[in-house]
C-alpha cells in the first residue's frame, strides 16, 4: 500500500534536513491519498528506481458463487478476466470443486477486455471452488498470482421455519420444494408451536406482538387493536410490478413485471423500509427490520392474484428464508486480501487460530462475534476455535496489479518522481566538527615547539 509506506516514511524523516524518499516500484501505485499531499507539503524529495517486467498477463478479478434455491445441490458461478495488454489473449479457464475438476473453457479475452463468464448448474461441489488460468500456447505468465481465485460454498443447513397460516396449499407446497427446510405448519389460534425457529411466516394474520425471530408477512393485515408491522393507510386497485430492483437478493431468478395483482395495501414506510417491488403509488413489496429482526412484506393477497400459478412465487418465498439464513451467517463467497476481515467466528469463543494457505498458525482476537484478521496470500484460511473448524476464502480482488508493464513515470501527490542520482562520499560541514579540528591543531603546534625548545 503506497499510503502506508508513505505514512511511514514520513515518521521516518519527521525533522529531517533535506528529507529524501526512493521508492523501488514499477510505478504502478495509484495516487496515495492524504499521505502523498502531506509528503508534498513537507518537501520530502522523491527518487524513483524503475524495476518490473512487461509481458502477456491476463488476471482473474473477480469470482463469486451462490447455491440455486430451488437446488442446492448446484451453482452458479461467475468469473471476470481483464487483459490489461493490448493483444488479444487466448487462455484455458479451469474450475475445480472441492480439489477435482469440474469443467474447462477455451477463451480469448481482447485486449483492454474484462471478460464474465457464468458457469450455470454446477454440479459436484459441496465446500470449496477454485478457479484456475493458463495461456492457451502455454507460454508463461509473467504475473501468476492473479492466475488463481476461490470461493467457500454457502453452508447448506437447515433452516427451521414456522408457518402460521390458516390452510394455505400455495404456501405449503412451496415449502415443500426444499429439502433443507424443516417447517412446522401452526393455526393462527395455536401460536406459537414450540421450539426455536429461524424464520416464521404469517399468512394473512398478524400476531399481538412481533416474534423473536425473522419474518415474512403476507398480506399484513391486522385485526382490530393490533398493531401490525406496517402502518395501513390504503388500498390501490389492480397495482403493478413496474419498479424492480433486480439485483436485490429477494427477487433474483424471478419474473414478475406481468403478475396480476387486484388489490395492494398502500403503506407508511418507516426509516430503513426498502420498497423492493411495486409501481409509482405503492410498493407490493418491501424489506425493514422490526425489533432488531428483519422483516419481508408481501402487501397483497395471494389468493388475488395470479403470483402462486407462477414459479416466481416459490422462488420469492425460499429467496427470503434464504436472505435471513444467509445474512445470520455473515456468508461472503471470498475476502479481499489486505483489507481487515471479520469472519463469523462460534458463539462464547473469545480468540481463534487462523491457518494460513501456507499452514502459518497465529492467534486472533474474536470481537462481537466475529474474528477480526487479515491475510496478504490469496487461498484458503482456516479458523479455528476450540474444536470448531470453519474454512473460508481470500483473493486479490479487482485491482490494477494485473498490469504488468511498468510506468513511463511516477508522480505522487502532483511531484513528479526523478530517477536517482549516484551519491558520493562528502565532508561534514557541522561547525563543531571546524571546532575540533581547529582544537587539535592547535595542540599539535604546542606539541611541536615544545619538543623543539622554541616555548620553554
Amino acid at each position: 500500500s503506497l499510503s502506508l509506506g508513505l505514512r511511514f516514511a514520513l515518521d521516518v524523516l519527521r525533522d529531517q534536513p533535506r528529507p529524501r524518499l526512493v521508492i523501488v516500484s514499477d510505478g504502478r501505485l495509484g495516487d496515495g491519498g492524504e499521505a502523498a499531499q502531506r509528503a508534498a507539503a513537507a518537501g520530502v524529495e522523491l527518487a524513483w528506481t524503475k524495476i518490473g517486467e512487461g509481458g502477456p498477463n491476463v488476471a482473474i478479478t473477480a469470482f463469486s458463487v451462490r447455491r440455486y434455491p430451488l437446488d442446492k445441490s448446484r451453482s452458479q458461478v461467475l468469473v471476470e478476466l481483464w487483459n490489461p495488454g493490448e493483444e488479444d489473449q487466448g487462455v484455458e479457464l479451469s474450475l475445480l470443486g472441492d480439489g477435482e475438476p469440474i469443467d474447462v473453457q477455451r477463451l480469448v479475452v481482447a485486449g483492454g477486455e474484462r471478460l464474465r463468464r457464468f458457469f450455470e448448474n454446477v454440479s459436484g461441489a459441496d465446500r470449496t471452488l477454485e478457479a484456475r488460468l493458463t495461456l492457451a500456447d502455454r507460454s508463461r505468465d509473467v504475473q501468476p498470482a492473479d492466475d488463481r481465485a476461490y470461493a467457500r460454498l454457502p453452508e447448506r443447513r437447515r433452516a427451521r421455519v414456522q408457518a402460521v397460516t390458516p390452510g394455505n396449499l400455495y404456501l405449503s407446497a412451496a415449502l415443500l420444494l426444499d429439502e433443507y427446510l424443516d417447517v412446522v405448519e401452526v393455526a393462527p389460534a395455536d401460536y406459537p408451536a414450540e421450539g426455536r425457529f429461524d424464520v416464521t411466516i404469517f399468512d394473512g394474520w398478524v400476531p399481538p406482538s412481533p416474534p423473536d425471530t425473522h419474518a415474512v408477512y403476507l398480506y399484513p393485515v391486522p385485526e382490530e387493536g393490533v398493531q401490525g408491522p406496517f402502518e395501513i393507510t390504503g388500498t390501490v386497485e389492480r397495482p403493478y410490478f413496474d419498479r424492480i430492483e433486480h439485483d436485490h437478493p429477494l427477487v433474483q431468478f424471478t419474473a414478475l413485471r406481468d403478475v396480476n395483482v387486484a388489490e395492494g395495501l398502500e403503506v407508511e414506510l418507516q426509516p430503513g423500509d426498502r420498497a423492493v417491488a411495486g409501481d409509482e403509488r405503492v410498493p407490493l413489496i418491501v424489506t425493514g427490520t422490526r425489533n432488531d429482526h428483519r422483516v419481508v412484506g408481501v402487501l397483497f393477497d395471494l389468493r388475488r392474484s395470479d403470483l402462486p400459478l407462477r414459479v416466481a412465487w416459490p422462488l420469492l418465498l425460499l429467496n427470503s428464508i434464504d436472505h435471513f439464513v444467509q445474512e445470520d451467517a455473515g456468508y461472503l463467497s471470498s475476502y479481499e486480501t489486505g483489507d481487515t476481515w471479520h469472519v463469523p467466528a462460534p458463539a462464547g469463543a473469545e480468540s481463534a487460530t487462523l491457518i494460513t494457505p501456507q499452514g502459518d498458525e497465529r492467534t486472533v482476537p474474536i470481537v462481537d462475534g466475529r474474528a477480526v484478521c487479515t491475510g496478504t496470500r490469496a487461498g484458503f484460511y482456516t479458523l479455528r476455535a476450540g474444536e470448531q473448524e470453519e474454512v473460508f476464502a481470500a483473493n486479490l480482488g479487482p485491482s490494477d496489479e494485473a498490469i504488468v508493464e511498468p510506468a513511463e513515470t511516477l508522480s505522487i501527490g502532483g511531484t513528479e518522481a526523478a530517477p536517482p542520482t549516484i551519491g558520493r562520499a562528502g565532508v561534514r560541514t557541522e561547525i563543531w566538527t571546524m571546532l575540533v579540528l581547529a582544537v587539535l591543531g592547535a595542540l599539535l603546534v604546542e606539541w611541536f615547539t615544545y619538543h623543539r625548545r622554541m616555548t620553554v
